[in-house]
């Protein structure tokens, strides 16, 4: 199943969608790849694999502890392809890699994308290369029939937005504040209405990231939105168990359920 027919089927049933970010590698290898073959299971719509960077700019604390781990136990690129078939044979939850560009361009661009789109992956973010220095390889990722997802913050422009707009596919990551990733004690008040604004300019679907650590605050943050995404909250609750594979799944699933849930309609 890809992203854009995961997210219709949940428009139909007035349900929003739910993205879980873990990194890959973190806390090793085995674990990590365990996890995602899991996260379906426990509730997460879109899965999102995080290739570790040794220098992120976009990403908080927590989720810069899980690359040095997922390094420091020997994580390499050419490991991907396998934690992402391992996942797919366990789960029909579509898959969406994120990273920085350095990784891929090192890797190669084309040798990427393929790789990637072969072991089943639906859509890649590049969190820090801006549409306009893609050039070519929008048309590659095409080729690839891969999904091309894009960032929109609240200073991003209303031009820009609908430039973003045209080529960000299955749907757009509207960042719900400035600063890094998080999770935050509260979400900003003008979220709802930040929220509405893009969604009356774009015209793929929403789903909105940063500081998203509660129910509560998932359900917020997708009044005007598509879904949520939640990473650091999650990554977090690995790092705090890292001893305890058992103890970590079982938060991890109450977690993430209790998550999903605060997005279904209510009765």
């Amino acid at each position: 199943m890809t992203i854009a027919e995961k997210l219709r089927i949940l428009e139909r049933r007035n349900e929003r969608a739910l993205a879980v970010f873990a990194t890959a590698g973190d806390p090793d290898l085995n674990t990590s790849t365990e996890i995602f073959g899991h996260l379906g299971d426990w509730g997460a719509d879109i899965i999102e694999i995080g290739i570790p960077y040794s220098d992120p700019l976009m990403d908080g604390p927590v989720l810069q502890r899980s690359y040095l781990r997922a390094l420091k136990h020997g994580f390499k690129l050419s490991q991907l392809a396998k934690i992402v078939e391992k996942t797919a044979d366990k789960s029909d939850t579509p898959i969406l890699i994120m990273t920085c560009y350095n990784p891929v361009y090192k890797y190669g661009v084309n040798r990427f994308f393929r790789d990637v789109k072969s072991a089943g992956v639906d859509s890649i973010l590049l969190t820090d290369l801006p549409p306009e220095e893609w050039g070519e390889s929008i048309e590659l990722a095409k080729q690839f029939k891969l999904g091309t997802i894009f960032l929109i913050a609240p200073t991003t422009p209303i031009g820009r937005m609908e430039m973003i707009s045209k080529i960000s596919n299955p749907f757009v990551y509207c960042i719900s504040k400035m600063g890094v990733t998080g999770a935050g004690a509260e979400l900003p008040d003008e979220l709802q209405d930040y929220v509405k604004f893009v969604q009356d300019t774009v015209k793929q679907p929403i789903m909105v990231g940063f500081g998203i650590s509660t129910p509560e605050q998932a359900a917020q943050a997708s009044v005007s939105a598509n879904g949520v995404i939640v990473g650091s909250a999650a990554v977090a609750i690995i790092e705090r168990h890292l001893d305890d594979k058992v103890r970590m799944f079982s938060l991890l699933e109450n977690f993430i359920s209790g998550i999903k849930n605060s997005l279904k309609p209510k009765d």
